[in-house]
């Protein structure tokens, strides 16, 4: 395929999505049907409007402009005198969110790579249904799936031209291990936080406003990815406190249009130890939470503790001018995929240049952390520029 047949193909199947995602939930179309819809519902675990909406953040980011950024690289010529997609890229997934898949896809195409997804252990659906709807349009499309494990994986990892693994640490090391010097791009673990400045807050109203967009970033995907938020660093001296936010976040989180999706008992157990642990801290009444249902939860503390997820936020408040990320969670130093910040641009350009190590590859406003642009510096690149440069 050369670049405008595959240009031409990522405007269909991102439009033949869209066309599915209705405002309540999807809705069957001519590449999914009914029972395609609960397969999935059923594999991520979300479904009526939390599963639509998953779906829309996948693909409402490849624009037109957009898509055709994706073919033009910052450096090296177009393909280096390969033969667009002779050589393999292989997209080894992790968690259940279908953006991912869709962003991998659309960038190894446009990278001029044959794509190999290789779905996570956790959702296997919504790749193998994104693939089945691009060989529906194009039967000799260069995509596929890779099987789930044993021999034949072992030697796609060894011998694909070009990798992108996303797990934990210990997985993505042994995977670049294994391959020996391939170009291998890992997606490690990493995290986000959002930030909110004192005169963003002045207002009750204000207050709730910004609450309800950090409460949506959290929902999506029920704090899932590693866009999710899992800290608010509040600034006292507004019209609103820290605390009195806090209760706001809780508000918000509870109202939330998004159904959570299925809870693991283990999940809920760990959700009660976190908040258990905080009521022993040296914060007085710290926890926010509904007494018939948690989560979700909102914490207030001055050190970060590793989040159990499930819409469960932890509420940091500072008085300086910025807060000491380094004092509040030394561990995800140079590990920061998202920052959101309701502030003006001075704060937020005075919190990064003091916090050197908390530098996020996507930065925003509260509302925005799980819709990045198409071309966004996940991990530190644009999968589809340096895919453009190997030879």
């Amino acid at each position: 395929m050369e670049m405008n047949e595959t240009r031409s193909l990522l405007v269909t199947i991102r439009d033949r999505w869209l066309a599915s995602a209705g405002p309540d939930g999807l809705v069957p179309g001519p590449f999914l049907d009914a029972r395609d819809i609960s397969d999935l519902a059923a594999s991520t675990g979300w479904a009526g409007m939390h599963l639509a909406r998953a779906i829309r953040l996948a693909f409402e980011p490849f624009d037109d402009e957009s898509i055709d950024r994706l073919f033009v690289p910052t450096r090296a010529p177009r393909f280096r005198g390969r033969t667009p997609h002779r050589a393999d890229l292989l997209a080894i997934l992790a968690g259940r969110i279908p953006a991912l898949a869709a962003k991998v896809l659309f960038h190894g195409l446009a990278g001029g790579m044959r794509v190999i997804l290789k779905p996570s252990s956790a959702e296997t659906v919504f790749p193998a249904l994104l693939v089945n709807s691009i060989m529906l349009l194009e039967r000799d499309a260069p995509v596929s799936v890779a099987p789930g494990r044993g021999p034949a994986l072992d030697a796609m990892i060894r011998s694909a031209t070009a990798c992108v693994a996303y797990g934990s640490d210990m997985t993505v090391e042994a995977i670049a291990a294994a391959r020996r010097g391939r170009p291998t791009f890992p997606g490690r673990h990493m995290e986000s936080f959002e930030t909110v400045f004192a005169d963003a807050i002045e207002s009750n109203d204000e207050a709730r406003a910004v609450a309800e967009k950090i409460a949506f970033d959290t929902a999506i995907y029920d704090q899932s990815g590693c866009l999710s938020p899992t800290v608010v660093f509040v600034q006292e001296g507004g019209g609103v406190s820290a605390r009195a936010f806090a209760g706001m976040l809780l508000e918000a989180l509870s109202g939330s249009q998004l159904a959570m999706g299925p809870m693991e008992i283990d999940d809920l157990a760990a959700v009660r130890i976190f908040i258990q642990e905080a009521a022993i801290g040296r914060i007085k009444d710290p926890v926010f939470s509904r007494e018939d249902v948690i989560p979700p939860a909102v914490v207030l503390c001055d050190r970060v503790r590793p989040s159990p997820g499930l819409r469960t936020l932890q509420v940091v408040p500072f008085d300086s001018p910025v807060p000491d990320l380094s004092r509040h969670m030394p561990d995800l130093a140079d590990r920061i995929q998202g920052m959101a910040c309701a502030g003006s641009d001075g704060e937020v350009g005075w919190l990064l240049r003091k916090n050197p190590r908390f530098r996020a590859n996507h930065i925003c406003a509260p509302g925005e952390l799980q819709n990045p642009p198409a071309l966004w510096r996940e991990n530190g690149i644009v999968l589809a520029h340096e895919l453009l440069g190997i030879q």
